[in-house]
């Protein structure tokens, strides 16, 4: 009522009053009065001795003006139980009912209970389904066998259990079904709650996991156990090949299960090898644009165990002897693997579908994507191979003689005439030298350490590598066959081995894809330029549409060839522009030029030694006997990547190929092809040729700046400059024009260091005087003669300062 008859100036006055001086407001009276009726019965007599203090007469009493106030107490804050809902109290009080304690399981009663939800199996006829809708398996014949007993199942029952419920195996599929048990059984250990290590319980799920390991290899050995409809196939195969975290992949549990119990069984042994030979098997009809990479990864799970690799290395389809060169591909164990390539025909056809309408983005955004796919590829080949490697000296002896395997069957890959039907293809020669590249990386470090490691004896100590057909680099066959039959003591270690497979490799995978991509820009070429000439002739064909329809048909068989060529020509220039593989090869072919300078100088290079020109007068037979193409895969590596991708070069490496470029031609002799020798001298022109920002190429400064150019370098081009004049072949007449024009172009380069014509000055004094006017003499005819024959190359040249000579 008071509030009734209150205006509404009094009532803000009052509340500005309450504010000031605290007293309540009507708000928070009846907020009071709310909480205290929501309060327990327990405390409603204490906030009834409270009551609400009346509002004084004085107003500045309510402000709060007094003489002497007394001290406030700190705030408490009372926490109380939360009141309980009438629905929820009892007759007499409030006290939460607790559960019935759960009565303790028997050992035999979880035995039963867990061994049923494990196999999904059942002795009720009538029971069909468990609580989570799986379907069960009645196992009639366990219950016959169990008789008038508890119908629990056990262990000791489990077997007979087991055979007949695999029996029962959806789609007869036993292996499968067996498999799921046992991932339920490894979860079932893994998360169960256990006293110990030799708690009952777990022992009974270690022996359902043992039994269930057991089974699946006899259903991968003996399948007609579980009935005569069984697939006779290896079922692994299929398992292998699904993600190991699915219900029905091959997960590590049961890896890590086979792999404990290999030396046990020999039956695992069987059944592992035995799946990883079908898997190859299959992969060897798919190619890059079938799904491949479930192959990889389910071999690579199961090289993880170097008992598995090992078992698998000494497989009958590892490295089969007699086996021809062109069916390593199919019928090895690594051979599909490593076959898969962007080369493949299809695969060609995939990424450059129509080469000769595609603008030149086009082909380089599909030899990227190439290059990309590639580059994945020999990634995981790397990683299998490895662990073959690192599973032990055994596997690692197998893996080396596949290597060796792959490089002496295609002996006929550098052929003068290939015939591409009977030799390896050139995507998987390509895969086997990447590999044997990214194996030598541990070995070859920067400051050259383990490069003594290399056994200068590896070819008179029962080599891997064949080299009895092979053209030696200065001595005749007999020479060399005197050489090898003396055979060195001692054993060979790794590191040789993988050394003189690498540069073999190299020899018959990257160099020959290289020759074979020059031969095809040919071959295409030339099939264009008779694709014209056949086309002049259809009139004489017009009037029969007999001869007019074959005419058609065989152009239209030449057009598609032309196209398929231009195809692998395109994939094949995209893999060897890979920078990645090239810059291995490089850093490999670093290796090789360091190991053949130390054989010729006898030096300790680089060391401890300057490399010293020049060399002995003896030729160390060990350097004279080895095969031509130590020298040869070094010129055509280095002239293909100096003419294609010069960026990758590092100067470093620009170091070595000057020194080898430099010592072999100052001392020609020690070679004997010419061919070699001139490509030493194309890899300096290549160098010296414009490239980026350097107007002098990628050797320009460093021919003209480098003290051991400046000593040697224009000896060493004198010299052969004179020699170019006979080459040996056919061609020579115009051979001698191309690498003479190309000795002037380096010349010219170096000409504006002035120590260059100083050394010209000193060569052309007798030889008492340290000179060696002879030398002078005959390449200063040389020259006169080239100009005289009016060479259009040579219309510049004419102009070079010879009154020196």
């Amino acid at each position: 009522m008071a509030d009734s008859t209150m205006s509404d100036a009094d009532k803000i006055r009052q509340k500005r009053l309450a504010k000031l001086g605290g007293l309540p407001s009507n708000n928070n009276n009846n907020a009071s009065t709310s909480r205290s009726a929501t309060e327990p019965s327990t405390t409603a007599p204490e906030s009834q001795k409270s009551p609400a203090p009346e509002a004084s007469g004085n107003p500045f009493a309510q402000l709060g003006m007094k003489e002497q106030e007394p001290e406030r107490k700190p705030t408490q804050i009372k926490i109380r139980p939360r009141p309980t809902s009438p629905a929820q109290k009892g007759s007499g009080d409030g006290a939460r009912p607790r559960s019935k304690p759960r009565e303790t399981e028997s050992l035999e009663t979880w035995q039963d209970r867990n061994l049923r939800a494990i196999f999904r199996v059942t002795l009720n006829s009538e029971e069909t389904r468990d609580s989570h809708g799986h379907t069960l398996k009645f196992l009639g014949s366990t219950k016959e066998d169990m008789g008038d007993a508890p119908l629990l199942l056990n262990t000791e029952l489990l077997e007979g259990a087991i055979t007949e419920a695999a029996s029962q195996a959806p789609g007869n599929k036993p292996f499968e079904y067996l498999l799921t048990c046992f991932k339920r059984v490894s979860r079932g250990l893994r998360n169960g709650r256990f006293d110990g290590d030799e708690d009952p319980k777990r022992n009974i799920l270690r022996e359902a996991r043992r039994l269930c390991m057991s089974y699946c290899i006899f259903a991968v050995t003996m399948p007609v156990m579980f009935g005569d409809n069984v697939s006779t196939t290896n079922p692994l195969v299929d398992h292998l090949l699904l993600n190991p975290e699915c219900d029905t992949g091959i997960c590590t549990d049961f890896l890590d299960e086979a792999n404990a119990r290999i030396d046990e069984d020999d039956s695992i042994r069987d059944a592992i090898v035995s799946a990883v030979e079908e898997l190859s098997t299959r992969l060897g009809a798919i190619d890059m644009l079938g799904d491949y990479t479930p192959y990889i990864i389910g071999l690579r799970n199961l090289l993880r165990y170097p008992k598995f690799a090992i078992s698998i290395t000494q497989s009958t389809m590892w490295a089969p002897p007699e086996i021809e060169a062109v069916e390593i591909e199919t019928k090895t164990l690594l051979g599909p693997f490593f076959r898969m390539s962007p080369m493949q025909l299809d695969v060609a056809k995939s990424y450059f579908s129509a080469p000769k309408t595609r603008d030149r983005g086009y082909i380089a955004n599909a030899q990227n994507a190439c290059r990309v796919t590639l580059r994945t590829l020999q990634d995981e080949l790397h990683r299998i191979t490895d662990q073959i490697v690192r599973s032990g000296p055994a596997a690692r002896s197998r893996m080396l003689d596949w290597y060796a395997l792959c490089v002496n069957k295609n002996h006929k890959k550098r052929a003068m005439r290939v015939d591409y039907k009977i030799v390896s293809s050139d995507g998987f020669m390509v895969n086997v030298t990447n590999s044997l590249d990214q194996l030598c990386e541990p070995f070859m470090d920067a400051r050259f350490g383990k490069i003594e490691k290399i056994d200068v004896d590896y070819l008179r100590r029962s080599p891997r590598v064949d080299i009895t057909e092979e053209t030696k680099i200065n001595a005749d066959q007999k020479t060399a066959d005197d050489f090898y039959a003396v055979e060195a003591s001692g054993t060979t270690n790794f590191i040789s081995d993988v050394f003189f497979l690498t540069v073999a490799s190299h020899h018959y995978g990257t160099e020959a894809a290289q020759e074979r991509h020059s031969t095809l820009k040919k071959t295409v070429k030339r099939m264009e330029q008779d694709l014209v000439a056949f086309e002049t002739e259809r009139e004489k064909y017009a009037s029969d549409p007999r001869y007019l329809a074959r005419f058609e048909q065989e152009v239209t068989r030449y057009k598609t060839s032309i196209d398929n060529n231009w195809s692998i020509i395109h994939a094949t220039y995209g893999v060897l522009l890979d920078d990645l593989s090239q810059a291995r090869s490089m850093q490999f072919m670093r290796y090789v030029i360091v190991w053949l300078l130390r054989l010729v100088s006898r030096q300790d290079l680089p060391a401890k030694e300057q490399l010293k020109l020049p060399l002995p007068t003896e030729q160390p037979d060990v350097f004279s006997t080895l095969p031509e193409y130590f020298l040869e895969d070094i010129v055509d590596n280095f002239k293909f990547i100096v003419g294609n991708i010069p960026h990758i070069i590092t100067p470093q490496q620009s170091e070595e190929i000057m020194q080898i470029c430099v010592t072999f031609l100052r001392n020609s002799e020690y070679v004997k092809n010419p061919g070699v020798k001139s490509g030493l001298v194309t890899i300096l022109f290549y160098g010296v040729q414009p490239f980026g920002n350097s107007s002098r190429g990628l050797l320009g400064d460093l021919l003209i700046g480098s003290p051991f150019a400046q000593k040697h370098l224009l000896h060493a081009l004198m010299k052969f400059y004179i020699e170019a004049e006979s080459t040996g072949t056919h061609t020579q007449f115009y051979d001698k024009f191309n690498i003479r024009f190309e000795i002037f172009k380096v010349i010219q380069c170096i000409w504006s260091n002035t120590l260059y014509r100083e050394n010209l000055e000193k060569e052309a004094k007798p030889v008492g005087a340290r000179g060696n006017l002879e030398l002078a003499k005959h390449f200063a005819a040389a020259f006169l003669g080239s100009l005289r024959l009016g060479h259009s190359r040579y219309t510049e040249i004419a102009s070079w300062p010879l009154r020196d000579l």
